[in-house]
């Protein structure tokens, strides 16, 4: 018999931060980038390897985004997701780890928050 998860084989991931601009302030971003799901034991052997960048990662897993206003066409409008895309946001010093990162917090389960008294 086969299985499949039940929660699918993709996630939204959302990336908040903040990136300083020319006049020296920090403005905040968000966006979602939308990921194959690895498991556990893919993540893992990954991890193992440890000669793998972060930009290869994503761009095997990375299949698009959305709200995201970081990386700009040349008319000023926000790029569609690509693999050129992905590493002209990944150059951005920081991006790759805030990226990683946010992907591990949200592709792990967590505890729901049980601070509600029981009836």
């Amino acid at each position: 018999m086969q299985y499949k998860l039940g929660i699918g084989d993709f996630i939204g991931v959302q990336v908040e931060g903040e990136a300083n601009d020319a006049q020296g302030a920090f403005k905040p971003f968000s966006f979602v980038l939308v990921c194959k799901r690895l498991t556990a034991d893919q993540l893992s052997q990954r991890h193992e390897k440890g000669e793998e960048t972060f930009l290869q990662l994503f761009t095997e897993i990375a299949t698009d985004w959305r709200n995201q206003a970081l990386v700009l066409n040349e008319d000023g409008t926000p790029a569609a997701f690509s693999a050129e895309a992905l590493a002209v946001l990944f150059s951005i010093p920081g991006m790759p780890l805030q990226v990683y990162t946010a992907y591990l917090q949200q592709v792990a389960v967590r505890q729901k928050n049980s601070l509600k008294p029981r009836a």
